[in-house]
Protein backbone atom coordinates (compact mmCIF):
# COMPACT_ATOMS: atom_id res chain seq x y z
CA UNK A 1 0.00 0.00 0.00
CA UNK A 2 2.92 2.30 0.96
CA UNK A 3 4.97 2.19 -2.32
CA UNK A 4 1.39 3.01 -4.50
CA UNK A 5 0.97 6.19 -2.35
CA UNK A 6 4.13 6.92 -2.53
CA UNK A 7 4.36 6.43 -6.47
CA UNK A 8 1.13 8.71 -6.55
CA UNK A 9 3.19 11.25 -3.79
CA UNK A 10 5.67 11.23 -7.12
CA UNK A 11 3.50 11.05 -10.14
CA UNK A 12 1.71 14.22 -8.42
CA UNK A 13 4.77 16.28 -7.59
CA UNK A 14 4.42 15.88 -3.87
CA UNK A 15 7.46 14.84 -3.35
CA UNK A 16 10.77 14.83 -5.59
CA UNK A 17 12.34 11.50 -5.52
CA UNK A 18 11.03 7.22 -4.26
CA UNK A 19 13.54 8.36 -1.24
CA UNK A 20 12.16 11.79 -0.11
CA UNK A 21 10.48 11.20 3.19
CA UNK A 22 6.74 12.51 3.85
CA UNK A 23 3.83 12.76 5.73
CA UNK A 24 0.44 11.50 4.86
CA UNK A 25 -2.60 12.35 7.25
CA UNK A 26 -5.91 10.95 5.86
CA UNK A 27 -9.32 10.60 7.44
CA UNK A 28 -12.81 11.06 6.57
CA UNK A 29 -12.54 14.42 6.80
CA UNK A 30 -9.58 15.38 4.58
CA UNK A 31 -5.93 14.62 3.71
CA UNK A 32 -2.60 16.68 4.55
CA UNK A 33 0.23 15.92 2.90
CA UNK A 34 3.59 17.27 4.55
CA UNK A 35 0.83 18.80 7.05
CA UNK A 36 -0.59 21.25 4.61
CA UNK A 37 -4.19 20.46 4.09
CA UNK A 38 -5.11 19.40 0.12
CA UNK A 39 -8.29 20.29 -1.58
CA UNK A 40 -10.94 17.77 -2.12
CA UNK A 41 -10.45 16.45 -5.37
CA UNK A 42 -6.54 15.28 -4.00
CA UNK A 43 -8.72 14.08 -1.51
CA UNK A 44 -11.05 11.99 -3.38
CA UNK A 45 -8.02 10.48 -5.68
CA UNK A 46 -6.51 9.53 -2.73
CA UNK A 47 -8.91 8.13 -0.74
CA UNK A 48 -10.08 6.07 -3.48
CA UNK A 49 -6.59 4.44 -3.80
CA UNK A 50 -6.46 3.77 -0.39
CA UNK A 51 -10.15 2.11 -0.35
CA UNK A 52 -9.46 0.06 -4.00
CA UNK A 53 -6.16 -1.10 -2.68
CA UNK A 54 -7.47 -2.18 1.16
CA UNK A 55 -11.25 -2.73 0.91
CA UNK A 56 -11.57 -0.51 3.75
CA UNK A 57 -14.01 2.85 3.75
CA UNK A 58 -13.14 6.36 5.08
Amino acid sequence: MSEIIRSSLLNDGFISDEEQKYKFEISEKGLKINGKKQDHAVFEKYKRIIEDNTGVEL
